[in-house]
């Protein structure tokens, strides 16, 4: 006979016999986080770029996370085995507050923007915001209806014609032939370029007294470094006025003080058709983005606080960004700040 299974004693169940400290979980986690950001960052310091511009990094060298906290970093992709250790048991990781002293550097952290604290810089900041909204108000269809309307297209497309049948003719004159300088397209730009200047848009450095119409001088802003401005009125403020500067007739019998403007929408600016640099290239992106060109805006701020801008709009048929100036009248020379003045476009 078989004798009867004698019954078993339960095995109670092991306990941690260390105690653990509250929140030991959170504060475990948090250490782990930060100890994994450090192995980052250090990596992304010790990356060097090549000539081919792609970033290889010195595997050669350990980090100096890899060096003092070995048994802190994560386990290799694929291996259950840590690369500095047989395990990694939970008594390893000290609990509590991390030491400073222990504790690894982080080295290359990004610098956070802040808000400026000088006056000179607010006025920068507000004038970069300005340049960098005023392209996007060329995509309006309304103004560009409004552009169209305003540009003698018909005239402009048969010049640009003439122009492009012009450097065809030239290149195939060559021996052996070569391609035409310009496309229609670039010639259509040309045209633009030449009309705006001569016919269309007038620089207005000093503006004429808004009463007799004779010179005027500018009223001093107390510090002996510019013209005094004031804030635009209602009126200027809704037709997209940022600052508006003072001048005086000096003719005793007048004496009138007149308001000048600066506008920054294109729309206002083509009613008005007079204005400085910044008023010239803004509304000549428009009209190039009205005729179909892709076009940006390009703005310099020299070392004596003095700037310009200019236009490019891009060729398909070059492939590149063209170079355009609008106040002198100049295309493709983009030297010519550095290297003097360039000879005028053709006449055609």
């Amino acid at each position: 006979m078989t004798p009867p299974p004698v019954p078993r004693k339960p095995v109670p169940l092991r306990t941690l016999a260390p105690s653990l400290p509250p929140a030991w979980e959170k504060d475990l986690t948090e250490r782990y986080r930060q100890l994994l950001s450090t192995k980052r960052m250090n990596q992304l310091s010790s990356r060097r770029t090549t000539g081919l511009g792609r970033s290889v990094s010195n595997s050669s060298q350990t980090s100096t996370l890899e060096a003092q906290h070995p048994q802190y970093l994560p386990l290799r992709h694929g291996s259950g085995v840590h690369p500095a250790r047989s395990a990694t048991p939970l008594d390893d990781f000290p609990l509590g507050a991390p030491s400073q002293s222990s504790a690894p550097s982080l080295q290359n952290i990004p610098i956070m923007a802040t808000a400026p604290c000088r006056q000179s810089h607010h006025r920068f900041r507000n004038e970069l915001h300005m340049l960098s909204e005023t392209p996007c108000k060329w995509e309006n269809p309304g103004p560009l209806d409004e552009a169209m309307r305003t540009l003698p297209l018909e005239r402009l497309y048969r010049l640009a014609e003439e122009e492009s049948e012009y450097f065809k003719a030239a290149a195939a004159s060559l021996t052996p032939p070569k391609k035409p300088s310009w496309a229609f397209q670039d010639c259509l730009i040309r045209q633009l370029l030449k009309w705006f200047k001569r016919e269309f848009f007038q620089f207005v450095n000093v503006p004429k007294c808004s009463r007799c119409g004779g010179n005027t001088m500018p009223v001093d802003n107390g510090t002996g470094t510019g013209v005094a401005q004031v804030a635009p009125s209602p009126d200027e403020r809704a037709l997209s006025a940022h600052k508006v500067e003072l001048y005086y007739c000096p003719r005793q019998t007048c004496g009138a003080r007149t308001r000048f403007a600066r506008y920054n929408d294109a729309f206002v600016l083509m009613q008005m058709r007079k204005g400085r640099v910044g008023e010239w290239v803004n509304t000549f992106s428009m009209l190039c983005r009205a005729l179909g060109s892709r076009v940006r805006w390009v703005w310099v701020l020299w070392n004596n606080n003095e700037d310009h801008s200019w236009t490019e709009v891009y060729s398909d048929y070059r492939r590149r960004w063209i170079h355009v100036d609008p106040c002198e009248e100049r295309w493709d020379n983009p030297t010519m700040y550095t290297e003097g003045e360039a000879p005028q476009l053709p006449l055609l």
